[in-house]
């Protein structure tokens, strides 16, 4: 009755052992899908051309030659990590239409894969998504087959947004399954059923049954060992996976936060530029402002030696003009004779007065007129100065607007980046409650395997016994 009783309580420890394999099996697998279908959408993304989405207006945006080139990079990529698709569509004119896609059979020339711009047969999938503009993961079945998918938001330049999808077969989910579902079912067959047999028959037959029965147990009890074997491989398995998906995802999160960061010093930077922008265009419009003033006073000063000229040119007048009048009087005086010896010397005197005035006004001319020239050839460097100016406040003005243009946006790809943050900080707290449930799991695999050894002990000492 003993017996009975403790065979009884092993078939219940193991049947409640099988059930709760079961389910952290099925749970870390689907979440370790799910972590493997955003590594992949965010690596599609990575793959596509720089401002891929930014561009895209109307089906004539993208080149038949490039659509197929994406598509077959998508088809590679499917093909080498066991996906089934991956995918983005974009919201245009109130329609969810298809910016990139993959083959169903992964051959980009059979023509079999969505195309560019191809209105998307099932868009209610895609809503909650849009709507909410956060990471969704989610079954389907549609047209494209039947799987797992994960849909990843964002937006372009314009505030425009477009998701990246990746997805498994349910197939492919089913197949990691199995190995657990055969495992507990191997257990459950091999080890609970001979458990009820055994106590039927320790409890109505004879002694030498007893002996068989025991024997047969023990076989029984070899199994269960095996299948624990079995268990604890797989457990190890999936805890290494579920370590080296905490790693990636460690490495992942520190990536993000160090573009987070840079693009906010990109940020800081900018606003730092456009305060600088605004001061050199209030320098130049000083410099401009005083250019002005000086082409005015130089200007003023262009007239000042045109007035100085004409009354150089009166001088030079009066000088010749007096000449004559000394020549004619000097002429007067030697035919006065004796009597206007006199009157001829300061003739002379006048005649050598008047020459060098008309000599000095011809040099003060002359200088003049250099400096005149020189004046104007100032006055075209000062023009040539100020459109130099205009030109580099123009320059300024687009300067300090591209700045600001790249403030806004390096603003903007900070704050999408902190979601990101958000959702892989999510992600990695996942996968390290997952690593342990993992090494939890290897644990009380290594127990139950230790248990069935010492079950087998016992049954090699009570056939011996027996």
């Amino acid at each position: 009755m003993l017996t009975g009783f403790l065979f009884c309580a092993i078939f219940i420890i193991i049947s409640g052992y099988t059930v709760v394999i079961y389910n952290i099996r099925y749970e870390g697998i689907l979440k370790a899908v799910d972590d493997k279908l955003f590594t992949a959408a965010l690596c599609a993304k990575s793959v596509l051309p720089k401002g891929y989405h930014n561009k895209i207006t109307d089906e004539n945006s993208v080149s038949r030659e490039d659509y197929l080139e994406i598509v077959k990079t998508f088809n590679k990529l499917c093909t080498d990590i066991d996906l089934q698709y991956i995918w983005s569509v974009m919201v245009i004119n109130n329609q969810i239409i298809f910016t990139s896609a993959t083959s169903p059979d992964k051959k980009a020339e059979n023509g079999k894969q969505a195309a560019f711009f191809e209105v998307h047969s099932n868009p209610e999938a895609y809503r909650t998504a849009f709507e909410t503009m956060n990471v969704r993961h989610s079954s389907f079945m549609d047209k494209w087959g039947h799987g797992r998918m994960v849909l990843i938001p964002f937006s372009d330049i314009k505030g425009r947004p477009y998701l990246f999808g990746a997805s498994m077969q349910v197939s492919e989910v089913d197949r990691l399954l199995k190995k657990t579902v055969e495992t507990s079912l191997y257990l459950f067959v091999f080890a609970v059923i001979p458990g009820f047999v055994a106590v039927f028959f320790i409890s109505e037959v004879s002694s030498g049954l007893i002996a068989r029965i025991t024997v047969s147990s023990k076989e029984r009890s070899e199994q269960l060992v095996y299948a624990c074997n079995q268990i604890t491989s797989a457990t190890h398995s999936l805890s290494e996976n579920s370590s080296e998906q905490a790693a990636s995802a460690e490495e992942l999160f520190s990536f993000f936060e160090d573009i987070t960061a840079m693009s906010r010093r990109n940020a800081e930077n900018a606003a730092g530029t456009i305060s600088i922008a605004d001061k050199s265009d209030n320098l130049i419009k000083k410099a401009d402002e005083s250019l002005t003033g000086l082409k005015s006073y130089v200007r003023d000063n262009i007239t000042a030696v045109g007035a100085t000229q004409e009354i150089i040119r009166t001088i030079d007048k009066i000088a010749f003009q007096t000449n004559l009048l000394a020549l004619n009087a000097a002429v007067e005086a030697a035919r006065a004779g004796e009597s206007g010896a006199g009157f001829a010397v300061v003739a002379d005197e006048v005649r050598n007065l008047a020459m060098r005035a008309a000599e000095s006004a011809r040099n003060t001319a002359d200088i003049i007129e250099n400096t005149v020239t020189d004046v104007q050839r100032g006055t075209e460097l000062m023009k040539k100065v100020g459109d130099i100016f205009g030109e580099m406040t123009a320059h300024s003005y687009r300067i300090k607007e591209l700045v600001t243009k790249i403030a806004v946006s390096s603003e903007e790809q900070a704050e999408k980046l902190i979601r990101a943050n958000e959702t892989m900080t999510e992600t990695n707290r996942s996968i390290q409650q997952n690593a342990a449930n993992a090494e939890e799991l290897s644990s009380v695999s290594q127990e139950l395997k230790s248990q069935a050894e010492q079950m087998e002990t016992a049954f090699n000492e009570l056939i011996k016994k027996i």
